[in-house]
């Protein structure tokens, strides 16, 4: 009976503990695609489909060129503490070598 408690233990946390793991591959689609509907103000059309492409079906639409960055999105703001007016401009960079991601942000203070 112990080994039976046992195995039905392990079965009932198998399960459990097996749901979780698979969920979160779902999520890096849903982040790229909030990057895209959120903070892509200057995202170009072209630029949006590359990176659908990217991102869905891993194609490059420019073989010779293995890495493609582009600007994203710009958003302008005034420092609280200085009251210096500043511009961030995000950009994505687009890794076809390795189909890996990387965002970077520059910003400007006038």
């Amino acid at each position: 009976v112990t080994l039976d408690n046992n195995s039905n233990k392990a079965n009932n946390a198998g399960p459990s503990v097996e749901q979780p793991p698979p969920q979160p591959p779902s999520h890096p689609p849903t982040d790229w695609e909030e990057l895209l509907r959120d903070r892509s103000n200057k995202l170009a059309p072209d630029d949006r489909v590359r990176v659908q492409q990217f991102f869905e079906q891993r194609y490059n639409p420019t073989p010779e060129q293995p890495l493609y960055k582009m600007k994203i999105h710009e958003q302008r703001g005034r420092d609280p503490v200085s009251g210096q007016e500043f511009k961030e401009t995000f950009y994505l960079e687009l890794d076809y070598q390795t189909f890996t991601s990387k965002q970077s942000k520059k910003v400007k203070r006038y």
